[in-house]
Order: C-alpha cells, then structure tokens, then sequence
C-alpha cells in the first residue's frame, strides 16, 4: 500500500519538475518507436511513445507533462521529455519551441514505409490507411508538411534518414548525442517498458521487443512498387530537409 502510494506522489511530483521538449517530427512506419526507445531508455531522456496531441497553446505543454506523468514516474537526473508528431493533424506552434528545445527531423524511403503502413493495417480493413492509395496519399501529405515545418524552423533541427539508425548507428547516434547535449551518449540497446509493443503506442512487432536495433535483411519478395508520385514527394522533401537542417 505505502509502495502504491510513494509511486503516486513522484508521479504528481512530475509534473512540476522543468523538462526542455525533445520534439521528433517524422511520419508513421518510420522506425519512430526505434528512435523513441533509444531517446527514452537514456538518463537525461524521459518518454518513448507518442502522446497524440497537438503544441498550440502553452498550457499544452502542462497538459502533455501531466498526461505522461499519470502513467510514469519521473527520472531523477532526466533534463528532457521527449514525444513524436507523426500526423498533420497534431500541430506544433513554433511559438512554443523555446531555445533549450531540441527538434529532430526523420523520414524513411517511400517503398519500406508504404509497405509497412499497409503491413500494419492489413488486419484492419476499415481502417483508413489500409490500402495502397491512401497509404500513399497519407505519406506524401506528410512529407509536403515535414517540407514546410524544415521552413519554419530552419536550422533548428537535426535530420536523420530513417535507415540510418539501422546501417550507421555508431556515427548516426554519436552525432544525435551532441546535438542534444547530452552527458550520457545513446545506446543502439534499449529498455524496454509498460507500453512497448502496444498497439496504440508504437511499433507492435516483435522486433521493438528485442532491447536492440535489429539489421533486417532486404526481402525482394516483400518489396512494393510505389508510385512515381511518392518518390518525388521523398526527392524533393528530403533535399529541402537536408538543407535547412542545423550544421554545426
């Protein structure tokens, strides 16, 4: 009962504690659960899911800190709270971006990520991303607003393509490390914790499980053809990406 009870108090205690915002802002089948888990599992690093809300107003950021914080209890030497935008429709008001916070910009190859979104839903025939036309249409839209977000805040934000976790991670992760000042690097083996695996918080396969990166191996069989549409949209969104991220 008084173990049920001190949870409850550092839980509470939380929310009242300053947090710097880690913001990833990338799209859905990304390896954004990998990133977070990573993020997460590091001592200055709280949070690993996405939250699903939007950043308008300030009182948002209270509301973000309580709503993790029911469910969390707080890290002694964590500086940071980390959470992921991956839908338009949860927005991120520039206005709220202070100076200590750090913003990362991922996106992943057109063919994977429709083949993953497709994988995801297949046992979800209603849903809205199960077949391949809107999957493409949600990946394109995404990236026009990742494009325009790389305007916004313009030499603000670290870009990783989504594949280099997997095949650089020594540079991949040492250069993310500096970027968000941390004391102690990111680790490519990572904790695993109450909602990993989740349906609702992320990646629910078997391989977000492992406490590791896992190198997949590339499947011919499994591939899919994209349209051309999709590969422009991840030419021309990645060239911008690139060129407006922060250069140290």
């Amino acid at each position: 009962m008084l173990h049920k009870v001190m949870r409850k108090i550092r839980r509470w205690s939380g929310r009242f504690r300053k947090r710097d915002r880690i913001f990833l802002l990338s799209h859905m089948r990304a390896n954004t659960s990998l990133f977070g888990h990573l993020l997460g599992s590091n001592p200055g690093i709280e949070g690993y899911y996405e939250l699903h809300e939007s950043y308008q107003q300030p009182r948002d950021l209270d509301h973000t800190k309580k709503k993790y914080y029911r469910s969390h209890c707080p890290k002694a030497g964590a500086t940071y709270l980390f959470d992921k935008l991956l839908h338009s429709h949860h927005t991120l008001n520039a206005n709220l971006v202070g100076p200590e916070d750090k913003l990362v910009v991922m996106i992943r190859e057109p063919g994977p990520t429709v083949r993953s979104i497709l994988k995801i839903f297949a046992d979800k025939p209603d849903s809205q991303w199960a077949n391949q036309q809107d999957a493409e249409s949600y990946y394109v839209e995404r990236l026009e607003e990742l494009a325009r977000l790389s305007d916004t805040f313009k030499g603000r934000y670290f870009f990783l393509k989504s594949e280099d976790l997997i095949v650089d991670t020594d540079r991949t992760l040492l250069a993310l490390s500096r970027f968000l000042e941390l004391d102690t690097p990111i680790s490519e083996r990572y904790e695993t914790f109450s909602k990993t695996g989740r349906r609702g918080f992320g990646d629910s396969s078997n391989n977000i499980g492992s406490g590791k990166i896992v190198k997949e191996k590339n499947n011919d069989s499994q591939r899919v053809e994209v349209s051309s549409r999709c590969h422009d949209a991840y030419k021309t969104t990645l060239e911008l990406l690139v060129r407006n991220a922060y250069n140290a």
